[in-house]
């Protein structure tokens, strides 16, 4: 059984995504200048990974699939509603974790967790021959918008990939681990006069305190369950807004965070040490960045002429 997404391709989880790439520069690689020293921290998306285009091939893939599907007899992908999420990729911006921005009513309300989003509908395809021509549909669109198209799509994805590894990699060790710490230190220590504490078997952490980690539970409808009937394609209705309800002692220490977060400025903090390391790891990268994301432009303006 394959669950068929109606959405950007690009929409999947990174670090599940396995995609041939070789890490080393070409030969024809731009020089590195350092462009992303000064790279906003909300712009990242956009300013180095050119995902607004990125986003526009995809769905326009997925339109052409779509008619390519319908032609050889499987109309469901065209009754599919357009991807509302018009930000897909905003997780790769640096931002402050919500602890540190929220007020404390939403700390009370929605602990460390937050709402599921609605989900639109999606298909659920129990049928081989639908599924080989949704594969065969697929590259025939992306050729369609460039014969190089899906190689670029899939190196900006590794280098998505790669990048996030190496990020979570230098963030929690050598001198970038030790900054963090003690960039932590006086948050742990404002929960302490709050009657809040970590655990005693674990480093003193955010982790050991509870700080950021759901313990209650998501209530509202649940989707409807697929019926699994081997050679049919069903069209499972959208899954509405689920509400996150977060338990006492969550949200007490959620709203005691929100309060020694904002008293000791770590928002601010959290972002100007996060993003310091994700500057260093893009230019790093720069050269091969430079290369598939230009090269993603000029697929771009091609289907936009």
């Amino acid at each position: 059984m394959n669950r068929i997404l109606v959405r950007a391709l690009g929409v999947v989880s990174l670090a599940a995504l396995a995609v041939g790439y070789t890490a080393g520069c070409a030969a024809d690689d731009p020089p590195v200048n350092g462009r992303y020293r000064d790279v906003s921290p909300d712009q990242i998306t956009v300013t180095v990974f050119k995902t607004d285009k990125l986003v526009a091939l995809e769905r326009e893939q997925e339109r052409l699939r779509a008619e390519c599907m319908a032609g050889r007899g499987f109309t469901q992908l065209t009754k599919m509603d357009a991807p509302v999420d018009s930000q897909p990729f905003v997780d790769l911006n640096v931002t402050p974790p919500a602890f540190a921005v929220q007020t404390e009513d939403a700390a009370r309300q929605y602990g460390f967790g937050k709402n599921e989003p609605a989900q639109p509908a999606h298909v659920i395809s129990s049928d081989p021959a639908f599924d080989r021509a949704f594969e065969q549909c697929g590259t025939v669109a992306a050729e369609k918008i460039g014969v190089d198209f899906p190689r670029v799509r899939s190196q900006l994805y590794e280098l998505i990939n790669k990048i996030n590894v190496e990020v979570t990699r230098m963030s929690m060790t050598g001198p970038a681990a030790g900054d963090f710490d003690r960039m932590t230190a006086p948050l742990l220590d404002c929960l302490d006069r709050h009657d809040f504490h970590g655990s005693g078997e674990q480093k003193r952490s955010l982790d050991s305190y509870g700080v950021g980690r759901p313990m209650g539970q998501v209530t509202g409808p649940e989707p409807a369950a697929p019926k699994k009937i081997p050679g049919t394609v069903e069209i499972l209705p959208p899954v509405a807004e689920r509400t996150y309800v977060p338990t006492p002692a969550e949200s007490a220490l959620a709203v005691a965070t929100t309060r020694c977060a904002r008293e000791i400025g770590y928002a601010e903090k959290y972002v100007a040490h996060r993003l310091a390391v994700v500057r260093d790891v893009l230019t790093s990268h720069e050269a091969q960045l430079v290369r598939v994301t230009d090269r993603l432009q000029e697929l771009a303006a091609a289907q936009a002429a």
